[in-house]
């Protein structure tokens, strides 16, 4: 059966990079090292949501919808070196407990009667983009393919994902992580019939079966929740459902990574515009 479907490709500049912390570990969690690939899809749920006046209430429904025909999600850095490290942040704490201030009685806090214990400061992790060359803004090329543009159906709206949408994603991770969309553009996506082919973006290791770096090439490796995944992607990651994604990592700017793959069964060679890259089918 062969594949073909609508793509985007989705340049992002970063103010200074981004914070996506990992799902199940401390109140002090290390940050990927690369956006995930659900956190994209995440951000593009909030700008449909924004744009359409859906609410929040919706971006599960705008999720789902997404995956529900997505075909391939694959990134680069253009000119940036991901530097990760954690400093101290002051954050509201959400919790039940007693407290002595107000009689050892049991509140819910935040609270306006004790904001000292209303807050904590622990270490947060954070991805800085650090440019390679000062004269160009550090940039992330983005690449999704969907087997047709997704249709949200909600509150008797019906809303068709395009470009319009797609420019209006403003942060990736949390609030901090401000971003700009300098470009969009689409491409029809197109099935390749070999599957041996070299790509430059990132890739899911499952679903190929050999992988030779081609010399001079850094990659490295990141576990994400399946953004094919329905569930949401917390969950997933928890559970354990996860692909392991390969992404360049450029350090020279006038070099940039690439890698011959085999692709398995269980993948799809696309071809969008000039570039290749590596999707997933149910298998």
């Amino acid at each position: 059966m062969s594949f073909a479907g609508k793509a985007y490709v989705v340049d992002i500049e970063f103010v200074w990079g981004y914070q996506v912390g990992i799902a199940g570990l401390s109140k002090s969690p290390p940050t990927f090292l690369y956006p995930p690939p659900t956190t994209v899809l995440g951000a593009i749920a909030e700008a449909v949501g924004r744009s359409e006046g859906l609410g929040e209430a919706s971006y599960v429904n705008i999720y789902r919808s997404m995956t529900r025909s997505l075909l391939s999600i694959n990134m680069r850095p253009l000119n940036y070196i991901p530097v990760r490290h954690k400093d101290v942040n002051r954050i509201l704490m959400v919790s039940t407990k007693t407290s002595k201030k107000l009689g050892k009685k049991t509140f819910q806090y935040p609270h306006p009667l004790d904001l000292g214990g209303s807050f904590d400061a622990p270490s947060r992790g954070k991805t800085i983009a650090s440019p390679i060359m000062n004269d160009e803004p550090p940039k992330l090329r983005i690449v999704i393919v969907w087997k047709e543009p997704p249709e949200i159906r909600e509150s008797r709206q019906h809303v068709m994902i395009s470009p319009q949408h797609i420019w209006r994603i403003h942060r990736l991770g949390t609030k901090e992580g401000v971003v700009s969309v300098t470009q969009v553009s689409t491409y029809n996506a197109s099935q390749i019939s070999s599957d041996d082919v070299v790509t430059r973006f990132s890739f899911p290791v499952n679903v190929v079966e050999k992988v030779f770096f081609i010399s001079g090439s850094d990659w490295v490796f990141e576990a994400y929740s399946d953004p094919y995944s329905m569930d949401p992607s917390s969950v997933s990651y928890v559970a354990g459902k996860t692909l392991t994604y390969a992404v360049p990592y450029v350090k020279n700017p006038f070099e940039t990574p690439s890698a011959r793959v085999k692709v398995s069964s269980c993948g799809i060679p696309l071809r969008v515009g000039d570039e290749v890259v590596i999707g997933v089918r149910n298998c």
